[in-house]
């Protein structure tokens, strides 16, 4: 009941403010930036404690040791200062401090102590943050409620909590934990008559007493990044009486201050809505910048976001987006995992328009673009998706070296030769660090069309009741990380981790495609390594992630508007500037990309210095061929095989805890698996 509520209000949410929303609903945030004065720079021997705003005014608050004694001043925008707290107390000249409006100045260190100090100089209290079970402060403010806020960690648990500082005494009142979703990056502030949160997505009200927050000011749908970072937070923010949201921003030392303004604006009268449809853009900053730029340059059409932010379920989401594909509505564009489980189905009964002819009236080729660009969803001559970019996920998923020795030195192996080999391991042996038995049984199996001869797609038939079937599951049993096993949670994982210091070594290691990181051949060789995975019907190949992909709705009247945009990701969107998890798809814009960073290579002098070190190596032509040879072999996991593979999971999982054997397995595996081949023939 509560699944069929959850899905009414997403219908209900759409209905009023998804896809069917007005064109003038739609808003763009425009951002205003003015530089603090330099303190940094200026103030020599100074020391930053914080920057907020006081009285509504933007304030940095500084340190000084002065002849003998520690002084507190306040430095405005313009760069005129205040002296606040003349000869503060010992410990006052580092650390962060906060005024609140009656004057009254709370200095912290960030895991130690925190005190309080009237504009006199009187202290008002000292208290060590170990009495109030507290780890670390993070940030304090002061709404217009009057109340002074807290933003820490609780000793032990890591987890961030709301408190309330009673400025007398010190006691810290800690708030209702039902106020979830705090990060370090968190920063808190002011907003109508109380507290506000900021984060990626917004700007949101809380009310601290109910435990509740509400979207007061959100980021959700625009193109704009706060891009927040613990190298340079948000110190303050307010939100101002005629509804637009100021932010106070500087680095760790307080260099590179500014005071942010933003404001909604309207989409541009005139303009047509192409919507874009994804789970999530609050992190993806290349994508929102594509659409930034865009939207300012295109006389005629305007990409509005549409998404399902962090506080909707992403698969209630993907169904109604399916829902609404079927009955002939939905956005015009289509991203990433938007459909996620139901996507395959959507692309089987013909959701996704064919862009082949566009491409073609558009001038490019084919072949001027690396082939996992229009790979993903293809039907010979047809292409039903564009990938704008190339993605290696960071922590290396689906890219596995391992010990030549272990598989003989035959070179790169075939799924029989793998799982031989790893089962002719000792007991204490194991295949990946942090690997759990599923994630094993993952690697196996997802890269194979057929899974490995278990599913004939043509008779609509399976067999699991095989050989290698069964040595797979053994072996995806068997060599999980023993800090992994016996359902351990990530914190005892680690825990045990820490203590045993991995005095045995995994089997193999993940690879990331790092440019400078990525082992080529010549280092194979030389390391005695193999790639071991991801292995496909045809071989080992490098895994693509899909997470970029375009499709675009087959039901909407905008393909135009939606091929336009496309074509401007494939050209002006290329990424100009390497990211280390992702490269361009055209081949003219990766060779000028490689051009620039092996320029930047002929400058290093000490390669043992800045290379061997660090665990990575000299960029150079070879390594540059060996990584464009990666990218044109590069390829994705096969889309229809995930259903079964859901079911195959779900039964393993009862082998793996000992519930079932291996043969009871094998058959419930079989079975469902040809229920669902029946249900869903070619």
């Amino acid at each position: 009941m509560k699944k069929i509520y959850g899905i009414l209000a997403v219908l209900l949410c759409f209905l009023f403010a998804g896809c069917g929303r007005e064109e003038s609903q739609y808003y763009e945030v425009a951002s205003e930036k003015q530089s603090f004065f330099d303190v940094a720079a200026n103030a020599v021997g100074a020391k930053f404690q914080g920057m907020q705003f006081y009285q509504g005014e933007p304030v940095q608050i500084w340190s000084a040791r002065e002849a003998g004694k520690i002084n507190i001043y306040l430095y405005k925008m313009d760069g005129s200062r205040e002296l606040l707290l003349e000869g503060a107390p010992d410990g006052y000249d580092f650390g962060n401090g906060y005024i609140d409006k009656d004057g009254n100045y709370y200095h912290w260190n960030t895991n130690e102590s925190i005190s309080g100090t009237d504009p006199s100089g009187r202290r008002l209290f000292s208290r060590r943050l170990s009495e109030a079970e507290i780890s670390t402060i993070n940030r304090i403010c002061q709404p217009s409620d009057g109340r002074i806020y807290l933003l820490y960690t609780e000793s032990g648990g890591g987890i961030f909590k709301l408190g309330i500082l009673d400025p007398a005494t010190g006691e810290i009142t800690k708030v209702s934990n039902a106020i979830s979703g705090l990060s370090a990056s968190t920063s808190i502030g002011s907003g109508g008559d109380g507290l506000c949160y900021l984060k990626e997505q917004g700007v949101e009200k809380v009310d601290a007493e109910a435990g509740r927050v509400e979207e007061l000011w959100p980021f959700v749908g625009t193109t704009y990044i706060l891009g927040l970072t613990t190298s340079y937070p948000v110190w303050d923010f307010q939100v101002k009486e005629d509804g637009s949201l100021e932010l106070l921003r500087a680095g760790k030392k307080g260099e590179n201050g500014i005071l942010e303004a933003l404001r909604k604006e309207p989409v541009e009268k005139g303009k047509k809505i192409l919507t874009l449809r994804g789970t999530s853009f609050a992190y993806n900053k290349w994508l929102k910048e594509c659409v930034q730029l865009f939207n300012q340059g295109n006389d005629q059409w305007y990409v509005a976001l549409e998404e399902c932010g962090i506080y909707s379920d992403p698969e209630d989401y993907a169904m109604q987006t399916s829902i609404e594909i079927a009955a002939g509505k939905g956005p015009d564009i289509l991203y990433g995992d938007v459909l996620g489980s139901y996507e395959a189905g959507v692309f089987t009964k013909g959701g996704f328009a064919d862009l082949a002819p566009y491409l073609g009236e558009s001038g490019m080729k084919e072949e001027d673009f690396f082939p996992a660009a229009f790979g993903y969803y293809r039907d010979g001559g047809k292409i039903y998706s564009v990938m704008p970019k190339m993605d290696f996920s960071l922590d290396g998923h689906g890219s596995i070296v391992m010990d030549a020795a272990v598989l003989s030195g035959e070179g790169e192996p075939d799924i029989e030769t793998l799982v031989d080999s790893l089962l002719a391991c000792g007991e204490d042996a194991y295949f990946l660090r942090s690997a759990k038995s599923d994630d094993l049984l993952d690697l196996f199996l997802e890269g194979s069309e057929s899974l490995w001869g278990m599913v004939d797609w043509e008779t609509g038939t399976c067999n699991f009741n095989t050989e290698l079937f069964r040595k797979i599951m053994e072996a995806a049993k068997r060599l999980e990380d023993s800090a992994q096993r016996g359902g351990a949670t990530i914190e005892e994982a680690i825990k045990k981790l820490e203590e045993e210091q991995y005095d045995v070594q995994p089997l193999a290691e993940r690879e990331s495609y790092n440019l400078y990181r990525y082992l080529d051949q010549d280092l194979l060789r030389e390391k005695g390594k193999v790639r071991a995975g991801i292995l496909f019907d045809d071989g080992c190949h490098a895994h693509a992630e899909a997470g970029s992909r375009v499709m675009v709705n087959a039901n909407t009247d905008k393909k135009e508007g939606a091929w336009e945009f496309i074509r401007f990701l494939l050209e002006e969107g290329q990424p100009a500037e390497y990211d280390f998890a992702g490269y361009p798809v055209s081949r003219k814009v990766f060779d000028a990309l490689m051009e620039k960073e092996l320029l930047k290579e002929r400058y290093v002098e000490d390669y043992e210095k800045y290379y061997k070190d660090n665990g990575t190596y000299l960029l150079n032509e070879r390594r540059i061929q060996g990584i464009r040879e990666i990218l044109e072999d590069a390829r994705f996991i096969p889309t229809r095989t995930q259903p079964i593979l859901d079911i195959i999971h779900e039964e393993a999982r009862t082998y793996f805890s000992g519930v079932k054997n291996m043969e009871e397995v094998c058959v419930l595996v079989g079975n469902r698996v040809q229920v669902y081949l029946d249900e869903n023939p070619n």
